[in-house]
């Protein structure tokens, strides 16, 4: 459905172009409360046709919560901060609103239930038409219906009474975070690097946590070489074969326009860490 690396220093989005088909619909659980307390995986989506009746539909839930930043960098030693500035995130208390990851130092959500913060997504190509008030998909809690309506149609959300998979059969990203250096976050660089001990100039070389990391779906391909610094973009021409041609130099951020201190380089090489690194 959608792939998400967060860290302290950046966000990294995936390109789509702006349209229904390619578009998410995304609600959190303070605008459906009837979901409220349910295991995550036990919520599902579905469209409805006169024709075809109900039809399962893929959705993502991603758990969210209040964390203090100073999380993400549990153990870590910082008396090598540079000055208070950089030190501040670290040794004041921060919260934000983030995704969770157990495989990350932030951790799994405190609240394993779906809750009011916690996100629901799914494609707004398969909303489908407005149902009658009285008909239901089979083994779904009926009390639990949430009626989403989209651009492009009418999508219902439900709570299983049973184990269905909640992709229904779809696997529509496929995202693998890898840190060339090895595992995180053992392997992983919290304290940056200095600019001057980059040696390469600025121009093409990577920051402090090289990646060999990557996002595929039918339509194309994205491939990111650390935070910040994504580099590489293949269109596929007929949704099965990659294009030969690599579209995309780097994906390019300055502060302003002819402002060269600080870009996306910059960023990459600086501090960091990762707060999540999901795949619905």
């Amino acid at each position: 459905m959608r792939a998400v690396t967060l860290s302290l220093c950046a966000a990294v989005a995936l390109l789509v172009a702006p349209t229904a088909s390619a578009s998410e619909v995304v609600r959190t659980g303070e605008q459906t409360p009837a979901l409220n307390g349910a295991a995550p995986e036990s919520i599902l989506a579905f469209s409805w046709t006169s024709r075809n009746g109900w039809v399962q539909i893929p959705v993502q839930v991603d758990e969210r919560e209040w964390v203090d930043v100073s999380a993400a960098y549990v153990g870590r030693d910082f008396s090598g901060c540079d000055n208070v500035a950089n030190c501040n995130i670290i040794i004041n208390q921060v919260e934000v609103l983030e995704y969770t990851d157990a495989r990350s130092l932030v951790g799994a959500d405190t609240d394993p239930s779906f809750d009011a913060d916690d996100e629901i997504v799914f494609m707004e190509r398969f909303a489908g038409d407005l149902a009658p008030d009285n008909r239901h998909p089979n083994a779904v809690r009926r009390g639990t219906r949430t009626v989403v309506v989209t651009e492009s149609g009418v999508v219902y959300l439900y709570v299983s009474r049973n184990n269905r998979d909640q992709s229904a059969g779809y696997d529509l990203v496929n995202y693998e975070f890898e840190l060339v250096a090895g595992g995180f976050p053992e392997a992983y660089d919290f304290q940056g690097k200095a600019e001057y001990e980059v040696i390469e100039t600025a121009g093409e070389s990577v920051g402090a946590n090289p990646e060999r990391s990557f996002a595929e779906t039918p339509y194309y391909r994205q491939e990111f070489r650390d935070r910040w610094i994504t580099d590489a973009l293949f269109v596929k021409s007929n949704s099965v074969n990659r294009s030969t041609s690599d579209l995309l130099d780097r994906r390019k951020f300055l502060f302003y326009p002819g402002y060269c201190a600080r870009s996306e380089w910059t960023a990459s090489v600086a501090r960091g860490t990762i707060v999540a690194s999901i795949d619905g």
